[in-house]
């Protein structure tokens, strides 16, 4: 599996890209959910399984007395994320620069890594201040010509498995 820190890296080297995009804060079921979607996407027509998370939760951005505990540590997240098949893992530095982007910005640079599809969870927010949502993404990704899954919870007895449950 190869590790980068910067989605730039990845601008001209690779097509046929199916990412997963998330805090990831912990890959419990939930969020094994949405990577697995990808990577079978992936193998099925012959690309490259992605998945594109950060470095530190976003939120400690903005304060780190506020951001959640992480349940897994990067190390952690690497190991498990190796032995699901994951071909390539994005640690975002969620940085000024990255924060500020638009919901418009972050899909074209999606979009000029070449991005065939995009893996989603239900309650995903994106771009300045977490300002669109997966069904906007959704929305947006059919304008732009790149197809996006937002992925169903996973639930336990009735209730969705969640970072915020876990913790």
């Amino acid at each position: 599996m190869r590790i980068i820190d910067d989605i730039f890296q990845l601008k001209d080297e690779h097509d046929d890209l199916y990412v997963a995009i998330g805090a990831f804060d912990g890959i419990h079921e939930g969020h094994k959910n949405v990577i697995r979607t990808a990577i079978k996407r992936a193998k099925k027509t012959g690309g490259k399984s992605v998945v594109f998370t950060f470095d530190e939760h976003p939120k400690s951005f903005m304060s780190y007395k506020t951001a959640p505990k992480l349940i897994n540590s990067k190390e952690e997240k690497i190991h498990l994320l190796e032995k699901l098949g994951v071909d390539c893992v994005i640690f975002q530095k969620f940085d000024k620069h990255f924060s500020s982007l638009t919901p418009l910005e972050f899909l074209n640079l999606l979009k000029e890594i070449k991005t065939s599809e995009i893996f989603v969870g239900f309650n995903f927010r994106f771009g300045a201040g977490g300002a669109a949502t997966a069904d906007d993404m959704v929305e947006m990704g059919k304008t732009y010509g790149i197809n996006v899954n937002k992925i169903n919870p996973v639930t336990s007895d009735k209730v969705v498995v969640s970072s915020t449950l876990i913790r």
